[in-house]
Order: structure tokens, then C-alpha cells, then sequence
């Protein structure tokens, strides 16, 4: 974990966990118990393709029941913990101390496993924890007939009344928080500098922009994480303008995927116009706040599965150069398809990420050597209608073809069938939803039917069109206005003139042809 990383995952303690000496009011008193933020973990094993999906248990040492639990944070080796995520709880001093332990558990989640595979645990003496006062404490992870990796940073100290108090509104609304149930003179308590508040909460949860004070400009957090290879402050918040020039800067971290030996797709995820919101209004007492998108892209190439980092909130996100947003994937069929699919991030109990939309991207369409700017309108399936967009997916890639010559002959051989692997449910159906689309229309279904009758329809539609236009083309008739006065005019032959000069054309210069 770079410093820039761990100053980032310090920020989040800095306003909630703070000691302070002096209070207006009798909440600022200490209790019997000890307030535990799980600030972040680092450097951890992925087990989800090339990242996991972390969450933290805490429970006493010798006892089998936890007594914590965070939400999971997705597609991540390096987590950070908010309150939003359940990173603050509070224990009983004397439960502590009985325990003489209390053990911190990082495991992965898997909807579908009974147990979670763990990433590593570590156990803090309990003196440790009753002397803390407030300062971040790291510990590294260990896990069992595995070598150790990972680590967590944790802070602790002696709860005060609105501590709990806080924690227990927290706990009973999970994503909202009352504060109503707050008397004046607490909300005036949690409004001075540092300690538990329901202002931090409220700054946390609105921190995705702020106003510069000093030129006035309107900025913007970089989501999921600044640039690790930068100070923070000089890429935590950005312009408008800042964002959009910097998400065109070459990217950083490449994966390199697939087993093809014919060449190369170099593909980058820049971003997303105008995408619609998957998620609903999730309104906080005193907060308003609106819920957006969180999305991410899945690419699927032959077998070739990967996909982006999370954009939490964001209905144009930019993935930027340091970012997981860049994929080298080796071709092994010249003619295969790229398919990429735009999903709302869900961690809910049924873990079934919402499609935005996908997109098919014919890779015979471009020329080897060269890189392209690509605006691809997102769309739920490629044959099912209505179809409105749904957002414009932004791509950059380039092709290197290794053996041209190799490529043509490959092309004459049938395309292989491609068998890849799932780690797990919500995978698959991320690869089924990316590849085939909201409806898949090999499967028989009225909906399937009802396409095809509307295709069969608009054909039979246009097909009368189409006679009136060639008999047109071939007996001369006027279809072009040409106005001569204000009150005359007339019709010139222009398709069969264009059509007629083309003829000749091409039969005294048929190497012309096609062009």
C-alpha cells in the first residue's frame, strides 16, 4: 500500500474517530465501552478473477458468535471502509477484556457458498484495544496452510456517549440515519470538530462534489481511487474539463488475458455519456440524497472474461489512466466478436447485477495497425424492441494482426466453440447477460416470436417501397424538385441519371470496382 493509498484510507477516520477534551454537553461523557472503526485493508489475495470482493467479521476470542459484520466492497484488493459499509461498532469493555481477544476476519463474499473463503485474520490483545486512543494501528493478515498476505488498519478508543448513541441510530436504520431522535443539543455536539456525528455522515455521503473557495470551480471526486502514483490532493478532486482530458491520457495497468496467438486487441474503457439510473431514491432524514448508477464494464472476448473497477454514483463516468480499465486480449479466431456489457453494481442479498445495456463490436470492421475512437450506443438486446439508448459507451482500441497471411487462412476454417469457466453464479450470468443481451433470442419465448413477427412485418412494409423505387429507376421518372420561379417547377430523373453514369462507368472501367 503506497502512502498516497494510506492517507486515503485515513481520511475517513480523521472525521469520525477523533479524541477531544472539552464538551457543551453531558454526551461527550465516557461509558463502559470502546467505539472500533475498521478504517481499510490492503494488498489482499484476489480470489475473484484478479480481484476479490472483501468484508470484515470481528468476534471475541473463544467465542464462536460475531459480534461485527461490514458490508462487502466489490472488485477490490484494497478496500476502504465508510460508515456507509458498517465500519464502526462498539463492544463492552468487560466483554473485551474477558476475551482477552478479539479477532478481526477479512473473508470473501460468494452468495452461493456456505462458507466464505477467508483472506486472512489477525487477533488484537485486549490491552492493546483498552489503551488505544484513537490512532491508527496496522496489523498484517495471516492465513492458515497459506503463506500470509494482506494486511488491515483499524483505530480504536473509549466511547462517549453520543458515540453509542450514534452507532445504535446507525444500526437501526443501516443506510439512514434519524435525526430526529437527536436533541438540539446533541446535533450541536456533533457538529464540533471531530468525534461521531450525523454532519459526517451527511459530508461522507455528499462528498462526491465541492466548490473550490478559491477559483469557484465546481470539482469532483475521483471514484473508486486517486492516482496511487500522485499526491492526493492532486487527483482526489478534479474539474469537469480535468476529468474528461485525463480519462484520455494513455492507461497505466494492463491485463493481459486470453491464449490466442494470432494477435492482439488493445482495448481501453474511457467512459459513459448520459447513461440512464438503475438505482432508486434512497432518501436520508435531513440528507436528501438520490442514488445513482454504480457501473462497471464486462468485457467478453473468446475466453476472455474481465471486467472494469466500480464507479460508484456516477451517471458519466470516466475510468482514469491508473484505473482497471485496459485489457490486452490475445486472439485466437480472426473473426471473433467483441461484447461488452455496462452493469449497475448491486450489493444486495441477491447479488444479480442490473444490465444497462451492451454492445457488439465487429473487430472486421477495422483496419490492423490502427487505433480508433469509438461511440457505441448501449442497448438492452441487439434484436428485441423498442430499443431506445440507453447511454453511449466510449472505447478506444487498436488491433495488431501478428501473421496476416496466417489470419486469411484461418479464416477459412469454421470458428471454434469456446468453453469458459464461472467462478461463481453472478458471473455467469454477467457473461450470458453481456453476450446474448437482456432477452436471449435462441431461447423460445413469445417475446423471441413476437420479434420476429415485427421484423417479418417491417421487411413486408418496406418491400413496397422498395418496388416503387426500382420501377422509378428504370422508366426515368422525376423524383428530384428543381424550382425554376417561386410558382414553377419540376422533376429531374436524378437516380437514374446517378445510376446510368455508374453503369457506363463501370463497364468501360470495371477495375473500379467495387469502389
Amino acid at each position: 500500500m503506497t502512502e498516497s493509498q494510506g492517507a486515503n484510507a485515513a481520511t475517513t477516520i480523521d472525521t469520525s474517530i477523533d479524541t477531544r477534551t472539552t464538551s457543551p454537553s453531558d454526551q461527550d461523557a465516557p461509558t463502559d465501552k470502546l467505539v472500533i472503526e475498521i478504517v481499510s485493508c490492503w494488498d489482499l489475495p484476489a480470489e475473484d478473477f484478479k480481484s476479490s470482493d472483501p468484508y470484515v467479521k470481528v468476534r471475541r476470542s473463544g467465542h464462536r458468535e460475531y459480534i461485527h459484520e461490514t458490508k462487502h466492497i466489490p472488485n477490490t484488493l484494497n478496500p476502504i471502509f465508510t460508515v456507509k459499509t458498517g465500519n464502526l461498532f462498539v463492544v463492552p469493555k468487560k466483554d473485551v477484556q474477558a476475551a482477552g481477544k478479539l479477532l478481526f476476519k477479512v473473508k470473501e463474499y460468494d452468495r452461493i457458498s456456505i462458507t466464505n473463503e477467508t483472506l486472512g485474520s489477525v487477533e488484537i490483545d485486549a490491552d492493546t484495544l483498552l489503551k488505544a486512543k484513537g490512532e491508527r494501528m496496522e496489523y498484517d493478515l495471516t492465513r492458515k496452510k497459506k503463506k500470509s498476505k494482506g494486511h488491515i488498519a483499524i483505530r480504536c478508543r473509549e466511547a462517549k456517549r453520543y458515540d453509542v448513541r450514534f452507532v445504535e441510530e446507525l444500526s437501526k436504520g443501516k443506510d439512514s440515519v434519524d435525526l430526529q431522535a437527536f436533541s438540539s443539543a446533541d446535533k450541536k455536539l456533533m457538529k464540533t470538530h471531530g468525534g461521531v456525528g450525523i454532519t459526517n455522515v451527511a459530508k461522507m455521503i455528499k462528498a462526491h462534489h465541492r466548490t473550490d473557495h478559491v477559483t469557484k470551480e465546481k470539482k469532483y471526486r475521483i471514484r473508486p481511487y486517486p492516482d496511487p502514483d500522485r499526491p492526493e490532493e492532486a487527483t482526489k478532486w478534479m474539474s469537469h474539463d480535468d476529468i474528461v482530458s485525463g480519462a484520455m491520457d494513455d492507461s497505466r495497468n494492463w491485463l493481459d488475458i486470453g491464449s490466442g496467438t494470432l494477435g492482439r486487441v488493445y482495448l481501453e474503457i474511457i467512459g459513459i455519456d448520459d447513461m440512464i439510473n438503475m438505482d432508486e431514491v434512497m432518501p436520508i432524514s435531513g440528507v436528501g440524497k438520490s442514488n445513482k448508477t454504480d457501473s462497471f464494464v464486462a468485457v467478453i472476448y473468446e475466453d476472455c472474461i474481465a471486467k472494469t473497477d466500480v464507479i460508484d454514483d456516477c451517471l458519466n463516468p470516466r475510468w482514469m489512466p491508473w484505473m482497471q480499465r485496459a485489457f490486452v486480449l490475445r486472439t485466437m479466431y480472426p473473426n471473433s466478436q467483441l461484447f461488452l456489457g455496462v452493469f449497475d453494481y448491486d450489493s444486495g442479498a441477491q447479488n444479480e447485477h442490473d444490465m444497462v445495456g451492451r454492445v457488439s463490436v465487429n473487430l472486421t470492421d477495422f483496419r490492423p495497425g490502427s487505433e480508433y475512437l469509438l461511440h457505441y450506443h448501449l442497448f438492452k438486446s441487439a434484436k428485441i424492441g423498442p430499443r431506445k439508448p440507453r447511454g453511449t459507451l466510449i472505447i478506444r482500441m487498436k488491433i495488431e494482426a501478428d501473421d496476416e497471411r496466417q489470419n486469411i487462412i484461418k479464416n477459412l476454417s469454421p470458428p471454434p466453440s469456446i468453453y469458459v469457466s464461472c467462478r461463481n453464479i453472478s458471473d455467469f450470468r454477467i457473461a450470458r447477460k453481456t453476450v446474448t443481451g437482456k432477452t436471449d433470442v435462441e431461447v423460445y419465448s413469445t417475446k423471441t416470436l413476437n420479434a420476429y413477427v415485427d421484423e417479418l412485418q417491417a421487411y413486408k412494409y418496406m418491400s413496397h417501397y422498395m418496388k416503387e423505387a426500382c420501377v422509378n429507376l428504370l422508366f426515368w421518372r422525376g423524383t428530384y424538385p428543381i424550382r425554376i420561379t417561386k410558382n414553377f417547377s419540376f422533376l429531374i430523373p436524378l437516380h437514374s441519371m446517378t445510376a446510368f453514369l455508374a453503369g457506363v462507368l463501370f463497364a468501360e472501367r470495371p477495375t473500379l470496382a467495387p469502389s
